[in-house]
């Protein structure tokens, strides 16, 4: 049966991945609401009373749904400053906005949102799959923006919003062109293995490759390209090296200058899963491969999915982490999302 889902789940990816050329599956144009069902789910639904997975506790899990077409897709997250709403983007081009419900710190429900389609530089929907295919967003309160990249087309694009502004500014703003240095990096990489990982904090600007590998001159396994700018102009091209198997997805720096990593595995006997890295990256150099420490790691029959987008809020000295799957509009897969806490720092 394993090997049967893995199968299933390969085929499911297989025709997501297909037809970059084609339209969006049901174009909007401007801001609409959505409404969302949500049920609550299990960490480990064989055990209900198990609530760990490695450095995290489980704060609470919701299968989400919505009857609105353009609902699914999930691929990158993070949390807006109100501590209160999600900001997801889709990879048929779409911005996404959820109202959480919490008590106690607990994941309770989300019944309601906004979903709104991205905008090139003169203010048009994107359109096409070949220009909506983003993987990765990050809040650049620094810079008063919100950055999006994009595979097949490989770019970034910036919008500008400022935190203390309504969310309608941002879902309404165009997308302008950023960091068009970068093509050098993106020319080394598939259509379809892009930037799937895009952080920032007001020193760093790093984006990490799903498909750049890297050759490890210690024999231990390749690494994914990356690529980090300095707040100084220093560029360095660098590689992390992610469990055997897994892909880099998502990534957040944390206060203390260290990096988490959300990161995919699929294989067809393995089936998926997900794992999260910490890294260090005080001290990269240029062509280094670094490792990180892993502080958990998923596999069936614990409740996954195609996990993908990773949100990180620290407050009064807790860490908490949101992570979302990426249910390709396949009505066999699910949209998760899922709330832990980082209970121990384990330094890679």
């Amino acid at each position: 049966m394993r090997v049967a889902m893995a199968l299933l789940f390969a085929a499911i990816v297989a025709s997501a991945t297909a037809g970059a050329e084609s339209t969006v599956k049901v174009a909007i144009k401007s801001i609409e609401p959505l409404v969302i069902a949500s049920k609550p789910i299990s960490l480990y639904p064989d055990d209900t009373r198990r609530n760990t997975v490695g450095a995290l506790v489980y704060r609470g899990g919701l299968e989400l749904k919505s009857q609105h077409k353009n609902f699914g897709g999930w691929s990158g997250l993070r949390m807006l400053p109100d501590g209160k709403r999600l900001l997801a983007i889709s990879d048929e081009g779409n911005w996404g906005v959820f109202d959480l419900t919490e008590k106690d710190d607990q994941l309770v429900a989300v019944h309601s949102g906004l979903i709104a389609p991205f905008r090139d530089d003169k203010g048009e929907a994107l359109s096409t799959k070949f220009e909506t295919d983003c993987e990765s967003v990050e809040l650049a309160p620094f810079d008063n923006a919100v950055d999006i990249s994009f595979e097949h087309h490989h770019r970034f694009l910036r919008y500008a919003w400022t935190a203390d502004a309504p969310i309608e500014n941002l879902l309404n703003a165009p997308g302008k062109p950023l960091h068009e240095d970068f093509a050098d990096f993106f020319a080394k990489l598939p259509l379809n293995g892009g930037v799937e990982a895009l952080a920032e904090n007001p020193d760093s600007f790093l984006a990490v490759s799903e498909e750049g590998d890297v050759a490890s001159p210690d024999g231990k396994g390749l690494g994914k390209a990356a690529r980090m700018v300095r707040s100084s102009g220093e560029v360095i091209d660098f590689a992390i090296r992610p469990p055997a198997g897994f892909k880099a997805t998502d990534a957040h720096w944390l206060a203390d200058g260290t990096l988490l990593v959300l990161e995919r595995r699929f294989s067809i006997l393995g089936g998926v899963g997900a794992a999260l890295q910490h890294y260090d990256l005080s001290h990269v150099r240029k062509g280094e491969i670094v490792d990180g420490a892993t502080l958990a790691s998923w596999a069936p029959p614990m409740s996954i999915d195609n996990m993908e987008g990773l949100a990180v809020i620290e407050k009064s000295g807790r860490t908490f982490l949101y992570i979302i799957s990426d249910d390709n509009f396949s009505g066999l897969q699910r949209t998760l999302l899922m709330k832990f806490e980082w209970t121990k720092h384990v330094h890679g």
